[in-house]
């Protein structure tokens, strides 16, 4: 499922385009303690995904219009920073797919 507004962009694009839009990141505001995370507008507006530090990739002509690239799950940072993500279950919601990577892991939309 590509949310409506994705798909708008998708159309409006040149077709043998690439978009790559990144996500905003977390900001340290000490040692041990975080900015409340807020997500980038058009990265939210285009995807809807919460997650820092992602990327999506938008490309009209080809096989796979759209990949979402997120960071890898640390389980000491979770733990730490009590925030907990759950990409296999929001990918599985839209009927896509995970792939890791040592860098990233792939949300094959």
């Amino acid at each position: 499922m590509i949310r409506p507004q994705l798909e708008e962009f998708m159309r409006r694009m040149d077709q043998k385009s690439v978009a790559i839009i990144p996500a905003a990141r977390e900001a340290t505001r000490s040692n041990d303690t975080q900015y409340r995370f807020r997500q980038d507008s058009d990265f939210y507006y285009l995807t809807g995904f919460e997650e820092p530090e992602s990327i999506a990739v938008i490309a009209p002509d080809h096989e796979q219009k759209y990949t979402l690239f997120v960071r890898p799950r640390d389980p000491d940072r979770t733990y730490l920073t009590v925030r907990k993500t759950f990409i296999t279950a929001w990918a599985s919601t839209l009927n896509s797919t995970t792939q890791s990577s040592k860098r990233l892991r792939r949300c094959a939309l």
